[in-house]
């Protein structure tokens, strides 16, 4: 198993994130990549190419600024998928997941099937990778990067799933796990609320709001 931390231009291992990998249940062999100075798209080809050259079966992203759970890897493996992630949430208040399903974000409970997620937490298997051409990530306007890796990947016949029980925070200025408002919603300021356009796109917010 690789572990691969994109760390992009600018931003650093967050001291959580360093918590995390240091405590996490890993396979008896295992190895980290983290590739630097990079767009967030180069840097993921970046894994994936490393990935393959060390002839590894999975591929395991966690972001920079992420807190997981000790036993994500394990918990992931028991999703027996190409694409297997925990519950991620975005960096916007108020905040929702990026696992997806039918469009929209998803909530379920145990391992679910889903449609599409974010790489913040999330275990590829190099045989998918393998059998996708390069370049497997990339932007073209119609989402992110992971995203459109998601939908390039079940083009190809691969399974994607989430195990709901591996929950994750998301850390900036709070500590984003699903809620609604920050600590202090009293002080919540309309201007303020993150990426609005997305929000009501995916029924987060409504119009009136």
């Amino acid at each position: 198993m690789i572990l691969a931390v994109p760390c992009q231009t600018g931003r650093g291992l967050s001291p959580a994130t360093a918590h995390s990998l240091l405590y996490m249940e890993k396979p008896e062999k295992w190895a980290a990549f983290f590739p630097c100075d990079y767009h967030i798209v180069g840097a993921r080809n970046a894994c994936v190419k490393v990935a393959l050259e060390d002839a590894v079966d999975h591929l395991f992203f966690i972001d920079s600024d992420m807190d997981i759970p000790h036993d994500a890897y394990p918990r992931l493996l028991e999703c027996d998928a190409d694409v297997a992630c925990g519950l991620m949430w975005t960096k916007h208040i108020p905040s929702f997941p990026t696992v997806f399903r039918d469009g929209r974000p998803f909530v379920g409970s145990g391992i679910e099937d889903i449609d599409e997620c974010g790489m913040a937490c999330t275990l590829i298997r190099t045989s998918l990778l393998k059998s996708m051409p390069p370049p497997w990530f990339y932007m073209d306007g119609s989402g992110g990067e992971d995203h459109i890796f998601c939908r390039k990947a079940r083009k190809a016949g691969a399974s994607i799933r989430c195990n709901f029980d591996v929950k994750t925070g998301h850390l900036g200025f709070i500590y984003y796990t699903g809620q609604d408002f920050t600590r202090n919603p009293e002080h919540q300021r309309q201007d303020r609320i993150g990426n609005r356009e997305a929000l009501v796109k995916y029924g987060v917010l409504s119009k009136k709001e």
